[in-house]
């Protein structure tokens, strides 16, 4: 049984609510991997993995793949990954910026944007 990455979000969720700076942070990277993981699995980039001096980062692969792709929704969850990768390295890497819980409550919201664009409407 596969793992569902969309799992990710709800504790993405849940570590919003435990609040703090760990769990602010945490929450973005959760958010940010619900979606990418999901994204590469869905558009079949799951096996990709550069292997030669030059191929691109699978990140920076599968948004660059998305953002120049032909169809317009492709190219906004390509916008919207980008964005939320942006979020997901600051809150990761930049020890000095204080996460406030509206900017974890907009990586949550960019995540559950590209849930509605890659999930079919019933």
């Amino acid at each position: 049984m596969n793992f569902d990455w969309r799992e990710y979000l709800t504790l993405a969720d849940r570590l919003r609510t435990d609040g703090g700076q760990a769990c602010f942070r945490s929450s973005i990277s959760r958010a940010y991997y619900a979606a990418f993981c999901t994204v590469r699995d869905r558009f079949g980039l799951k096996d990709y993995q550069p292997g030669r001096p030059g191929d691109p980062p699978v990140h920076k692969m599968v948004i660059d793949t998305l953002r120049s792709s032909g169809k317009m929704p492709d190219r906004e969850i390509g916008l919207i990954l980008d964005q939320l990768r942006t979020m997901r390295n600051e809150a990761d890497y930049l020890a000095e910026m204080t996460v406030t819980e509206d900017y974890v409550d907009r990586a949550i919201y960019r995540s559950n944007q590209i849930f509605q664009k890659i999930t079919p409407s019933t």
